[in-house]
């Protein structure tokens, strides 16, 4: 069984809001409502600007865990399960994020007939909301 975790980062990201800005209101109208002056329009969604730093910030996640053992000296069944993820930023896309689950299953007879089944699940955040997974099989035999 294997256990990985790495994490880059290089720069930094400053995620922020400006609102609108008025001047003090001294005034009065008609209805003896207070009269607002705009100085400044802000923005309606949160932005984002790269710190002075230029690179990225990625950390990357990984765990599998094997299996392999042979009876009777002439069935061998091998197995694997993965899981990782991954996030990746670098401040001036898109960030990216996915993760994923894979496993195989390996059967021999004798080492000369062979069966095996492989899978992955996987996902994006990049994706549309509802469809950001997806199932992948695989089966072979020779």
């Amino acid at each position: 069984m294997t256990f990985s975790f790495d994490n880059y980062s290089y720069s930094s990201l400053t995620r922020s809001k400006s609102p609108d800005y008025y001047l003090p209101a001294t005034t009065r109208d008609d209805e003896g409502e207070l009269e607002l002056t705009l100085l400044s329009s802000g923005s309606e969604f949160l932005d984002y600007s790269k710190g002075s730093d230029y690179g990225n910030n990625q950390t990357y996640l990984e765990w599998d865990i094997g299996y392999d053992r042979t009876f009777q000296e002439k069935h061998h069944v091998t197995g694997l399960l993965l899981y990782n993820q991954r996030s990746y930023d670098d401040g001036g896309i898109q960030p990216y994020r996915n993760q994923g689950f894979a496993g195989r299953l390996t059967y021999s007879w004798k080492d000369r007939y062979l069966g095996e089944f492989n899978f992955g699940y996987n996902g994006s955040e990049n994706f549309a909301k509802g469809k950001r997974f997806g199932f992948f099989p695989s089966f072979a035999a020779g």
